[in-house]
C-alpha cells in the first residue's frame, strides 16, 4: 500500500467523527437534578501506518504528544480528577 501524505501531526486523517450527548433526565424518567450532563467524543479514522506488515507494538504510532498533554490538561481543568486522567493512559 502506498504511503499516504500526512495531513495532521504526522498522521493521514481520512475523516473526523464527533458526538455530543446531553442528559436531561434519568433513565427511569425523573428530571436530572442540577445542570445537564454533557459528554463529547471526538474520533478520527487514520491510515494504518503498519498495513501489510506485522508489528509487536503500536506505541510508535500512538505515542504521547503535545496533543495528549493538552487533552489531559483540559480534562483536569474541566473537573476530572488527576487520578482518573492518569488511568486513561
Amino acid at each position: 500500500m502506498p504511503a499516504r501524505p500526512a495531513n495532521f501531526h504526522g498522521l493521514h486523517i481520512r475523516k473526523w467523527f464527533a458526538v455530543e450527548e446531553e442528559t436531561l433526565a434519568l433513565e427511569s424518567g425523573p428530571l436530572a437534578d442540577g445542570a445537564p450532563v454533557v459528554k463529547i467524543v471526538i474520533a478520527a479514522a487514520i491510515a494504518n501506518p503498519y498495513a501489510g506488515k506485522y508489528v509487536d507494538s503500536l506505541a510508535e504510532a500512538i505515542g504521547e504528544s503535545e496533543e495528549s498533554e493538552r487533552c489531559e490538561k483540559f480534562l483536569v481543568d474541566s473537573g476530572t480528577s488527576v487520578d482518573e486522567v492518569a488511568n486513561l493512559r
